[in-house]
């Protein structure tokens, strides 16, 4: 392998600048204004001030990602306490936790939600999250824990919901940006650029938005085709390459009818995977002459109308979301010799949520709504190795209908400093199975499932003040039950293991007591939380004695955990910020037949796969004004994440990321120096299984500049 010095001479001046919170990215060279207000819309209500809110939420702003240098989902993760990555395929394909979420593995459907905006970014048994270009983002809020009544099936560990910006109907307006960057031990530059202009076809009534942009990230690992000895059969294997698309349009009729439309698109391709057989050096070992891949092409589209009714807001949200994306790894098993394997995940899924929340002026609030999900996977897969005894192709459907009815009720005692709430929602699917085998002996087999859940939720609330919010919050949450294929049923049955063909939904259970706030004459936000999560029914995936990959039911868990978060202002222009997660996760109960399929750290007493002790997170950030024209910023993250256990009894070494930035802000002009993982640590943070190893991308230091009108 090669390493190229490009740009690492200024890696020791980014290294003294640690990260980041408020700088602020719009057209003026002044630093951000004090501390502005906050508001979350996650109760799918009216907009609540951010410290008002009664639950477990963060929320961070397009400019405030910007200045903690957080440009994918893999480096917002670190700033959420209690959460990580627990999965990692590639570029594409990555599985993230809070809470402990991850403890189920990567089968099976999502254990934390995604929205954009109004349309969730979710289909049956695939855990993605959508590769959102940070351009685009208006505000993030994440949900910590389960909250059921609200955001349903397949957000039991948390919800994330990402705000994307509106056109402007004033003016037209755009951004653009570009940079070019090293990766350590790659042999070319990583570059890439994007764009966005707002454009109001009517003013103050119609606007369109057009954004995208591409990337280009150079390769760092080598393939051999045997054992890593001698010369690699490539070198830098691993370049990616993406592209995004995304076009919205605003229409306001009149004050009380609000519609949006909008289309995404995203997709790309990464030579090989980003799973090695080692990070440190970073290699493929045993591919043979397989020149192994992974590819995504994703769309969203979605339609929101709004009308105020004067009592309520009435909301109807209607989108289609479509999933292609295809993997091909070499491999090598004893007596049959190299060979290759091919997966495809191609689904799609149709939504609509009608939902109705008061406005009108009084002391009794509330939301209500039906919603409705129509959606499809197909699992394809081509085992072929040498010696053709386990050469298999077939394939996977997966289809669900699913229908809910839920709401939530509140009320203000004591003029709003007591408010109590109670939430329900219940849940029915019709869910159906399908497996075709294609060789060596051609097979159909179907099967389903028509389960029912109802989740809840009571919340507790107390302001003192306007300044301080003291909860207490229970609540469930849950994600549909895996349905397999009569030969894995089968084959688990052998063992021992004595399943239905559809597993039952794994549920959670919270209880929580926070407290948040804000100190104004000291510029400080707080909050804390202490959280008890019990984790039942734990869907899995094992290997059975005969190798086939199965699901079953493993056991329960509990979850204790203390996490914080902290953001300062002690100067003007001067920023700090402090989060993190400290918890206690054991495995209750297990099958012990299921958890000998898992790997031997998975036991009575035990903690957690995929469910790291702790994580911490630091950011600083100043910005001073130079001159009436420009301002100078800095920021510098140093995030922590603790050891964890992975399937196969592999365990994960506990790591430090640190990033920073360093640049010149004018009135349309912006240039930085920038830097992501400084340290060049190297995790791993998945392990799936010998010779499938994940970690952080290698030390990135780059150039970014950006204009603005």
């Amino acid at each position: 392998m090669t390493t190229k010095p490009m740009l690492t001479s200024c890696a020791s001046l980014l290294s003294l600048c640690f990260p980041a919170h408020a700088a602020d990215t719009t057209a003026t060279a002044d630093p951000e204004p004090a501390a502005q207000t906050v508001y979350v819309t996650a109760n799918k209500g009216q907009p609540q001030i951010l410290v008002e809110a009664p639950m477990s939420v963060q929320a961070f702003s397009g400019k405030e990602l910007a200045a903690k240098n957080v440009y994918k989902l893999d480096d917002l993760i670190t700033a959420v306490p209690g959460a990580s990555q627990s999965e990692q395929l590639g570029e594409f394909n990555r599985t993230y936790s809070i809470r402990g979420s991850g403890s189920g593995g990567g089968a099976g459907d999502a254990m934390l939600g995604y929205y954009v905006d109004d349309t969730p970014f979710v289909t049956p048994n695939l855990q993605i999250a959508p590769p959102l270009r940070l351009m685009d983002i208006q505000q993030v809020e994440v949900l910590r824990g389960p909250y059921g009544t609200l955001y349903g099936q397949g957000a039991m560990g948390g919800t994330m919901i990402f705000r994307t910006r509106n056109p402007s109907l004033k003016a037209v307006t755009g951004d653009a940006e570009t940079y070019v960057a090293n990766v350590k031990g790659s042999s070319g530059a990583s570059y890439g650029a994007a764009a966005a202009v707002s454009i109001p076809l009517i003013e103050g009534k119609l606007g369109l938005r057009l954004s995208g942009g591409g990337d280009f990230r150079a390769g760092w690992a080598d393939v051999y085709a045997g054992a890593p000895t001698g010369a690699p059969r490539a070198t830098d294997a691993n370049k990616m390459h993406k592209g995004d698309a995304r076009a919205v349009l605003l229409w306001l009729p009149n004050e009380d009818l609000r519609v949006r439309l909008q289309y995404m698109h995203f997709g790309g391709k990464q030579d090989y995977t980003q799973e090695m057989a080692s990070v440190s050096p970073a290699y493929f070992a045993n591919y043979g002459a397989v020149d192994g891949y992974e590819k995504s092409s994703n769309d969203l589209y979605g339609v929101s109308v709004e009308y105020d009714l004067g009592f309520a807001n009435l909301t109807s949200a209607t989108g289609y979301t479509s999933f292609d994306l295809s993997n091909l790894s070499g491999l090598l098993a004893p007596i049959v010799g190299n060979g290759r394997l091919f997966n495809r995940f191609k689904g799609h899924s149709v939504t609509q949520e009608l939902r109705l929340a008061s406005t009108a002026a009084g002391p009794l609030h509330w939301v209500g709504g039906l919603y409705y999900n129509n959606a499809e996977s197909d699992i394809g897969y081509d085992v072929d190795f040498e010696v053709p005894v386990i050469n298999t192709i077939g394939s996977t459907n997966i289809g669900t209908r699913n229908t809910s009815v839920f709401g939530e009720v509140s009320y203000d005692l004591f003029g709003g400093k007591l408010v109590p709430l109670l939430g329900l929602r219940r849940y029915r699917d019709d869910r159906s199975f399908l497996g075709t085998t294609v060789t060596p002996a051609p097979s159909t087999t179907t099967g389903g499932a028509k389960p029912a859940v109802t989740t809840w939720r009571a919340n507790l609330a107390y302001h003192p003040d306007r300044d301080m919010t003291v909860y207490f919050n229970a609540g469930t949450g849950f994600r549909g039950g895996i349905v397999q294929a009569p030969l894995q049923v089968a084959a688990l049955r052998a063992d021992g293991i004595i399943v239905d063909q559809a597993l039952a939904p794994d549920r959670m259970k919270n209880l929580e007591v926070g407290i948040k706030g804000a100190l104004r004459g000291s510029r400080l936000t707080y909050e804390f939380n202490a959280y008890r999560l019990l984790y039942t029914n734990i869907q899995s995936g094992l290997a059975t004695s005969i190798g086939l990959s199965a699901n079953a039911t493993l056991g329960d868990a509990t979850m204790k955990g203390l996490d914080f978060s902290l953001q300062w202002e002690p100067l003007k222009g001067l920023s700090l910020g402090l989060s993190g997660d400290r918890n206690w996760s054991t495995y209750d109960r297990v099958n012990p037949l299921v958890a000998q399929g898992i790997g031997a750290v998975v036991r009575d007493g035990g903690q957690l796969i995929n469910t790291p002790k702790y994580t911490a997170r630091v950011d600083i950030g100043y910005t001073t004004p130079l001159n009436a024209a420009w301002a100078f910023y800095s920021n510098a993250s140093a995030a922590r994440i603790a050891s964890r256990l992975n399937q196969g009894g592999a365990s994960t070494a506990e790591f430090n990321l640190f990033d920073g930035n360093i640049g010149l802000r004018g009135v349309r002009y912006e240039t930085e120096l920038y830097g992501q993982n400084l340290g060049d640590a190297h995790g791993p943070w998945s392990i799936r299984r010998p010779g499938f190893i994940a970690g952080p991308t290698p030390r990135t230091v780059g150039v970014r500049v950006r204009y603005h009108f």
